[in-house]
């Protein structure tokens, strides 16, 4: 498009003031167009076309609350308004939608670059300062209503029914792994028996081993025990008294202590 043809119109609205004639609710306008030439070096390059317009709005016979009239710039001011900060909310939630995304595959990137790192604070304890920190910022996020609604929501309260579940479930868990772990002793025990009697017989041509010495030497005992009682039993035993018979010297020594005792009258009182 050639320079000296350009021509520009622009619009602005120059006055405005809402009035009414009467009942009739017209829109009137006043407009004025201004013509501007410019030169350049003492040739015409372009004009300029400015045209202003003044109009003037009716009142609307939207009521208010307390009953007065409310005109129809203040039912556009309030859409508007309205509009505004719905736009806002909806931008606002989006850009911090984005903003968890972003900071997501930040953090991810950051935890894949320093996977098998060791960190450079293992071992070493905060400072009293950094302690202070630490309680001050998380004083200011418990602060936070949804950090609150985080919390709170975290652990409840499981009903009955629930409880008997979880316990019937842990039950029957337990008695499982204790019947697997009885089918596994069993298997290492009768495995372990098979092995042992393996090598108490050896290869071919190898002489068999007695592992079971303490057996044989219990069996002997016993054996050995039983023909002692049994000899016992058919020995002949001597008959009368199994007592030695007794000299004189020694009845006539019973008779007088016996004869002393009775003579003591302290003892008669025994009687």
């Amino acid at each position: 498009m050639p320079l000296l043809g350009a021509q520009s119109h622009v619009l602005c609205k120059a006055f405005s003031s809402p009035f009414t004639f009467g009942d009739d609710k017209r829109l009137l306008s006043l407009g004025k167009c201004i013509e501007f030439r410019r030169k350049i070096n003492g040739f015409e390059r372009s004009k300029l076309w400015i045209k202003a317009i003044a109009t003037f709005e009716p009142q609307s016979l939207v009521c208010k609350g307390d009953g007065k009239r409310k005109t129809s710039r203040e039912n556009e001011h309030l859409g508007a308004n309205t509009d505004t900060l719905t736009t806002q909310v909806e931008s606002s939630r989006e850009d911090s939608m984005a903003l968890d995304d972003r900071e997501k595959l930040r953090r991810k990137r950051i935890s894949k670059a320093n996977k098998g790192n060791t960190p450079w604070n293992k071992g070493r304890k905060h400072s009293p300062e950094t302690l202070q920190k630490i309680r001050e910022r998380t004083r200011l996020a418990m602060q936070d209503p949804k950090i609150k609604m985080k919390l709170a929501s975290l652990g409840h309260a499981q009903s009955k029914e629930t409880r008997v579940k979880i316990g019937h479930g842990v039950r029957l868990g337990w008695q499982k792994r204790r019947e697997k772990l009885m089918m596994q002793e069993g298997c290492y025990f009768e495995w372990q028996n098979l092995i042992a009697e393996a090598s108490r017989r050896g290869y071919t041509g190898e002489g068999e081993l007695q592992w079971d010495s303490y057996n044989i030497l219990r069996q002997q005992l016993e054996f050995e025990w039983v023909q002692s009682v049994e000899k016992r039993k058919t020995t002949p035993r001597p008959k009368g008294s199994k007592r030695a018979p007794k000299s004189l010297e020694q009845r006539r020594k019973i008779s007088e202590a016996i004869a002393a005792k009775w003579a003591d009258p302290s003892l008669l009182w025994h009687f």
